[in-house]
C-alpha cells in the first residue's frame, strides 16, 4: 500500500493494485536473498507488499536502499553465514 504524510504528519494509506494483474496487494516480511559476485547475500524481515493473485513482491524504495548498501559494504551485516563451496558430505 502506498502512503504519504498529510499536514499533520499523520500516515494516509491508499490501496493501490497491482501493477501486473490489478490484485490486491499485502503487506509482509519476508526473507530475501542476493548472489553479487559469488557472494550470497540473505536480507530477512524484508518489508515488502505481494499480489495475492499473481503472487509478484514489490520492495518499497527504502527497504530495496538498505539492501544496496549492505551489498555495497555500507552497512554492516547483523550476521555473517560462512558457506563452503564444493563440500563434501
Amino acid at each position: 500500500m502506498a502512503g504519504s504524510e498529510d499536514q499533520k504528519g499523520k500516515k494516509s494509506v491508499k490501496k493501490t493494485p497491482c501493477a501486473i494483474c490489478g490484485g490486491k496487494l499485502r503487506n509482509r516480511k519476508i526473507a530475501i536473498d542476493r548472489l553479487v559476485k559469488n557472494q550470497l547475500y540473505l536480507f530477512e524481515n524484508v518489508r515488502v507488499q505481494s499480489c495475492e493473485q499473481c503472487h509478484e513482491i514489490w520492495i518499497p524504495g527504502k527497504e530495496a536502499e538498505r539492501m544496496d548498501l549492505a551489498i555495497r559494504g555500507s552497512l554492516k551485516p547483523h550476521k555473517k553465514i560462512l558457506v563452503l563451496e564444493n563440500a563434501s558430505i
